[in-house]
């Protein structure tokens, strides 16, 4: 089992001093002691945290199937992927709350995932199909059982896909008259108090979205914990046909859903998968799949269903794109840094980053720049910001990045790499550079410290 090597953090203190307004101006020439350095862009499929396609994962009676098993994960790391779906089967429940031997098989299941490196994306359901679900009030206990098992994993779980209610737990076709208001809003407000308050989850109706907020969330509203700001959407069948397949329901609000979703996805988890096509309406062509994708800021895709469409894109050319694209791509552009810096004082960095992938980062996690001593290898690591997602490029942008950070005070005179460090937002991950984002660069990711190598070198002479 992998263990995280312990870190040395220099306190986010220092971070409040720097100012960390973006640059939306060119850099211009590097000042007095100040290098530019430019950055090769690769065409690599990145296996990153949190994004492109998925595979599945089960829980039945024991955990110790192939696909839940550590042995099991591990092999979709090595293969490239970074989630497993998992559908939840409460069938035996509709009567009754959940055992403990099924909440045991749970934290099994993502202590598995953590050994292995990859994150889950759950969906709780009463059936596969047109069985039972359960009454509003069911549903509420079973979250409450729930809740201490999602809140201890959470840095686990990828997005919570809503489950619970009809037949795939898709939010339709509910056996106990689920599909009103009121109780969609019950099911909501529980879902939402499952989760600890950085954690999204994902509603397939844009209707039932917009029934709590008619307005998006935008660039003011995202990531501040409310309701509205965590709640994101999934298609589970896009590009079927015009409506993908009830998604966008009825017809006549198409266009309105699409309008809320196209700001909204910008900032919120969005993934699906596609289903079988109606033969003559379907969308499925490469062009039109590219530019949904990238419309609605897709972050992750089943890669096992719908296989007839997964081979068509394959067959015609645009499968590696979708894999590349699918999420974030963070790629550095250039930068201008400081060469020589007194310990104690500011190292300023300006870095131009782009996002050429669809998605965007949806979870927080900070961002650290890593000084490593030529003479001696040791790191120091100093916190630039707890939240990314409030400094990185969104989907299709380029800018310009203020980095810059306080020196530490002890920090021992002599020269320096300087790699900047995406770790994931959870102590618990945060010193296993699997689950660190690696940039779209040639050449600068060190795998073993999971930081990226922004190429210059920095001489600090002691205070």
């Amino acid at each position: 089992m992998f263990q995280p090597s312990p870190r040395r953090v220099w306190p986010a203190v220092v971070a409040t001093v720097v100012v960390m307004t973006l640059i939306a101006a060119a850099c211009g020439p590097a000042g007095p002691g100040e290098v530019n350095q430019s950055y090769a862009a690769t065409d690599a499929d990145i296996p990153n945290p949190e994004r492109g396609f998925h595979r599945d994962a089960e829980v039945a009676d024991s955990v110790s199937s192939y696909t839940s098993s550590v042995f099991g994960m591990t092999s979709l790391y090595d293969e490239g992927v970074r989630m497993a779906r998992v559908y939840v089967r409460l069938d035996n429940f509709r009567d009754a709350p959940i055992d403990a031997q099924l909440l045991a098989n749970l934290n099994e299941l993502f202590n598995n995932a953590r050994a292995s490196g990859i994150k889950l994306i759950p969906r709780f359901a009463y059936n596969f199909g047109t069985d039972a679900d359960a009454p509003v009030w069911r549903i509420e206990e079973h979250l409450a059982q729930l809740a201490p098992v999602l809140a201890e994993h959470s840095d686990v779980i990828v997005v919570l896909q809503a489950g619970f209610i009809g037949s795939w737990g898709e939010w339709h076709t509910s056996t106990n008259g689920l599909t009103n208001p009121d109780d969609r809003a019950r099911v909501r407000t529980a879902l939402l108090n499952a989760l600890p308050q950085d954690r999204m989850i994902q509603l397939r109706y844009p209707a039932d979205v917009i029934e709590l907020d008619p307005a998006p969330v935008d660039a003011g509203s995202a990531f501040n914990g409310s309701d509205k700001a965590r709640i994101g959407h999934k298609n589970d069948c896009v590009l079927a046909n015009d409506h993908d397949a009830g998604t966008y329901w009825p017809p006549s609000r198409k266009a309105e859903f699409q309008s809320y979703l196209e700001v909204g996805s910008e900032f919120l988890a969005v993934g699906g998968e596609t289903c079988q096509v109606s033969v003559g309406s379907q969308r499925t062509d490469c062009g039109t799949a590219v530019a949904e994708f990238e419309r609605f800021h897709w972050d992750y895709l089943n890669a096992g269903f719908y296989q007839d469409t997964i081979e068509l894109w394959r067959n015609t050319g645009c499968l590696d794109e979708i894999s590349r694209r699918l999420g974030y791509r963070y790629r550095m552009v250039q930068s201008s840094i400081d060469t020589t810096v007194r310990a104690g004082e500011p190292l300023s960095i300006r870095l131009e980053m782009a996002n050429d992938g669809f998605g965007k980062l949806f979870n927080p996690r900070p961002i650290n720049v890593v000084l490593t001593s030529h003479a001696t290898g040791e790191q120091y690591r100093v916190r630039h910001t707890d939240d990314a997602r409030r400094v990185l490029p969104q989907p299709g942008e380029t800018r310009w990045l203020n980095l810059s950070v306080f020196t530490p005070w002890d920090l021992p005179g002599g020269s320096y790499d300087v790699h900047l460090e995406l770790p994931d937002g959870s102590p618990r991950l945060a010193g296993d550079a699997r689950y660190s984002i690696q940039l779209a660069n040639s050449g600068t990711w060190d795998g073993g410290r999971g930081t990226n190598d922004l190429a210059v070198d920095v001489n600090i002479t002691s205070g």
